[in-house]
């Protein structure tokens, strides 16, 4: 009884299959040393800050809900009515993510999130305009095509500490 306890407990270790967490899935820049540093006019970076509280501070100055930032991350970037405080062209446009060591997880990554369906969004609309389909349905190139037009970057500034905000 033993033996074949032991043969079940090793067929389950070995078939099983452990899901690993990947975690949030960015393209970090290659290191380099001497890092050139491009300095952006500021209508064209939109500043997002999450204190230790988990609120949403735009532009240093204005509180906003989670749910917000995606419409302004698309108004930012694509900047319809061509307001002067965001940015000039789609092309130049970035949107800085700064939090506190001290923010809960889950309120960074639901601002990651509407940032990403944000990124979406503005995605889908150039390609319905540039080729009459959806992003996820376009090839390669024409991805390509829509992400040089609109490149979305999202800058990930380097954490404060507790309350330095």
């Amino acid at each position: 009884m033993a033996d074949i306890a032991f043969l079940l407990l090793t067929f389950f270790l070995v078939a099983t299959d452990i899901n690993k967490d990947t975690g949030i899935e960015a393209r970090l820049p290659e290191w380099n040393e001497d890092p050139v540093v491009q300095q952006k006019e500021p209508r064209n970076v939109l500043e997002i800050s999450i204190n230790a509280q988990g609120q949403v501070l735009v532009e240093g100055t204005d509180f906003y809900k989670v749910k917000q930032i995606k419409d302004l991350a698309i108004t930012s970037v694509v900047n319809p009515s061509n307001d002067p405080r965001y940015a000039a062209n789609t092309e130049q446009a970035v949107i800085s993510l700064q939090h506190d060591r001290a923010t809960s997880y889950a309120i960074y990554l639901e601002v990651y999130d509407q940032l990403f369906e944000a990124r979406t969004e503005v995605w889908d609309s150039f390609s319905q305009k540039l080729f009459n389909k959806p992003f996820a349905e376009l090839t390669e190139d024409q991805q390509t095509k829509v992400k040089d037009k609109v490149p979305f970057i999202i800058s990930e500034a380097e954490p404060t500490e507790f309350g330095q905000e």
